[in-house]
C-alpha cells in the first residue's frame, strides 16, 4: 500500500538487523527499500536512538524513509524492550514524522524472570491481527478491501511457558558450557542467538570454500548431525561478528537432543580447526 511503484525515489523502511523476519524480502519484492539499523548486542540486544538517527541519514541519502519497523519480542535476539526504550523510539518517530510498524507476534512468550511486555498499541488478538492508527478514512477503506482478499483471522495458540524457561536454561548452561561459543540472557521470543567465536584456521577454510564462516559451519552441522539452525549472516549482520539462531519452541526432549548432539559437534569442529 505504501510503496510507491516506479516512483523515483524508493520508499525505504528501517528494519533491525538482525531479524528473523520474511518483511525485508517482502519489502524488496514490492519494489521498496529495506534500510538496516542495527541492534546493540553488547547490552542485550538494546536499540539506540543514535543508531536510529544514523540509519535514517544514511536512508536519506538512497530512498525517501517513511517508516520504522520493530520487533518485540527480538527474533532471533529474544529482547524485551523496556518502557524507556519504547518511549524513546515513539518520540523519534514522532520528530522524524514517520510510521511505526510493531511486530508483537512473540508477545505471549516471555522466559525472564519479571519480565514484563508493555505493547505499543494495548488492544488486540495475538496472530494474524492488524491494526492501523491514525490512516486517513479513504486510505483505510481501500486498505480494509484489499486486505479481505488476502487473510482471514487467525487466534494463535499459546505456548507454554514451562517447558519454555526448562529449554531457555538448559540451552544457556550448556551452551556457555562450549568452548567458542557465548549466549546472553533472553526475556522472550521463540529463539536464542549464540555467538561463535571461530577458530581463524575455521574462518580461513569457509573462506577457501567461498563460504561466510557461520554458514560453513552451520552446513557442516546439518551434514553431520542433522540440526538445522540459521547462520547470522542470513539475518543481515555484518562479517566479523557470527551467530546461529537456534529455535526454543519445542519438547524438553526434543532440546536435549539438540543440545547433545549440538555440544558433541561442536566439539569436534573446534578440535578439527584449533
Amino acid at each position: 500500500m505504501l510503496v510507491r511503484g516506479d516512483r523515483s525515489p524508493l520508499v525505504g523502511v528501517l528494519t533491525p538487523v538482525p531479524s528473523q523476519d520474511f518483511g525485508n524480502a517482502t519489502l524488496v519484492a514490492s519494489g521498496a527499500t529495506a534500510v538496516p539499523y542495527y541492534l546493540d548486542g553488547q547490552q542485550g540486544w538494546r536499540l539506540h536512538t543514535e543508531e536510529l538517527q544514523r540509519a535514517l541519514r544514511s536512508a536519506r541519502e538512497v530512498c525517501d524513509p517513511i517508516a520504522l519497523y520493530v520487533i518485540n519480542p527480538g527474533d532471533p535476539t529474544g529482547h524485551v524492550q523496556s518502557r524507556e526504550s519504547m518511549e524513546e523510539i515513539i518520540r523519534f518517530v514522532y520528530e522524524e514524522k514517520l510510521l511505526l510498524f510493531a511486530n508483537e507476534d512473540h508477545q505471549d512468550i516471555l522466559i525472564g524472570e519479571g519480565c514484563m511486555f508493555i505493547s505499543y498499541k494495548k488492544g488486540g488478538l495475538h496472530g494474524g491481527y492488524l491494526e492501523l492508527v491514525n490512516f486517513d478514512p479513504s486510505v483505510q477503506i481501500e486498505f480494509d478491501r484489499l486486505i479481505s482478499l488476502l487473510v482471514l483471522p487467525i487466534i494463535g495458540d499459546t505456548a507454554h511457558p514451562e517447558t519454555l524457561v526448562h529449554n531457555v536454561t538448559r540451552a544457556f548452561e550448556v551452551l556457555n558450557s562450549l568452548p567458542g561459543i557465548s549466549c546472553e540472557p533472553i526475556n522472550g521470543g521463540a529463539s536464542m542467538f549464540p555467538r561463535l567465536h571461530l577458530p581463524h584456521i575455521a574462518i580461513h577454510q569457509a573462506k577457501e570454500e567461498e563460504q561466510l564462516p557461520d554458514f560453513f559451519y552451520c552446513s557442516r552441522l546439518l551434514e553431520q548431525t542433522g540440526l538445522c539452525v540459521c547462520p547470522g549472516s542470513d539475518l543481515g549482520l555484518p562479517e566479523g561478528t557470527y551467530h546461529i539462531r537456534l529455535c526454543i519452541m519445542t519438547s524438553v526432549d526434543t532440546m536435549e537432543e539438540v543440545l547433545r548432539r549440538l555440544g558433541k559437534f561442536h566439539k569436534q569442529f573446534m578440535k578439527d580447526f584449533s
